[in-house]
């Protein structure tokens, strides 16, 4: 004989009210369901690199992308200096000896200080964050960045130059390691 279930407790005596059927959200669900003005919005928003990082999750939003921001280099550098850029920029007083001055200087000083910007970027960590680096993960392993021709390739092969380099000043865009 299989075991009955016992009667349904009453509400008032459990630790939650479950959630109703009708009022549970549907799986389907998405952010590209939103309203075509919300995508612009937030595509809007966002700088290039982070912009171009986002479309490549969707068809949808590549095309808005490209309505906005047109082709983005792999080359494409954030604006405005990162955390080791501050760091050197604020160093110029104390290595040159300081600056002389009256209370409105300090007060400039103090103000140059604040970080204005990007600051850290786990993806990028010291340097100034460039799109190459932010859409790595979207490349196989196999491949790697050239800095001359500004694309992803094949792994230079063994033996070659350890770091890209120009391979003739006729061709400028032709890598002596790739």
């Amino acid at each position: 004989k299989p075991i009955v279930p016992g009667p349904q407790r009453s509400y008032s005596v459990m630790d939650y009210e479950p959630v109703p059927f009708t009022h549970q959200p549907g799986t389907a669900l998405l952010l590209v369901h939103l309203p075509p003005e919300l995508h612009y919005a937030i595509f809007d928003f966002l700088e290039p690199i982070d912009s171009t990082a986002f479309a490549l999750t969707s068809k949808h939003f590549y095309i808005i992308h490209r309505q906005m921001h047109g082709k983005v280099s792999l080359a494409t550098r954030r604006s405005g200096p990162n955390d080791m850029e501050w760091v050197w920029r604020n160093a110029g007083p104390f290595i040159s000896g300081g600056r002389s001055g009256g209370m409105a200087i300090k007060h400039n000083a103090l103000a140059e200080l604040s970080p204005r910007g990007q600051v850290y970027c786990r993806k990028c960590r010291t340097a100034r964050c460039e799109l190459r680096n932010h859409i790595r993960e979207f490349f196989p392993a196999e491949m790697e960045y050239c800095e001359i021709t500004q694309k992803y390739g094949a792994t230079a092969q063994a033996g070659a130059k350890p770091v890209c380099c120009r391979s003739s000043p006729r061709h400028p865009h032709r890598c002596g390691r790739h």
